[in-house]
């Protein structure tokens, strides 16, 4: 995570009840994070992500996980159809099929906020896509790095 580009911060004050508080100091040792400062400017910085609060030139890493039936024989296409309209922004993907019909695909991704989302979006309104959940990182590698090429 990016944690300032600035050289100061604002401060502000938040109140918790002691249970939460000590879970909250349970989580920030097991994750090795310095102080809560630095564990609550994260979650806040994860929350914006998700909520699509953080659309600006900056290059993020993601996933795209989608659930669907494999009985579906035109679903597929859809999706990778989909994938080739933005195939500078697929890294890679792995589907898996399961004994019971359902097929799990994820598909790994680095591009601006918004286009990510925009996949997600076009897929999660193909028909007979049962779930479709996009995942989002500030953490960003330069792409050689991500395919594993040095």
């Amino acid at each position: 995570m990016s944690y300032h580009n600035n050289n100061h911060a604002i401060r502000i004050s938040v109140s918790l009840p002691p249970t939460i508080a000590s879970r909250f100091d349970e989580m920030i040792k097991r994750h090795g994070m310095s102080n809560r400062s630095r564990a609550i400017t994260d979650i806040i910085e994860r929350r914006l992500i998700d909520e699509r609060d953080c659309y600006d030139e900056s290059t993020l890493l993601g996933s795209i996980t989608i659930f669907y039936d494999s009985n579906d024989s035109f679903l597929p296409g859809r999706i990778k159809s989909i994938l080739r309209k933005h195939v500078d922004a697929v890294v890679g993907d792995n589907t898996t099929h399961s004994g019971d019909g359902q097929v799990m695909e994820v598909v790994l991704l680095r591009g601006a906020a918004n286009l990510l989302w925009e996949m997600a979006d076009e897929i999660e309104a193909i028909k007979d896509v049962q779930s479709c959940g996009l995942v989002l990182s500030r953490k960003s590698l330069p792409i050689s790095s991500v395919n594993g090429n040095q």
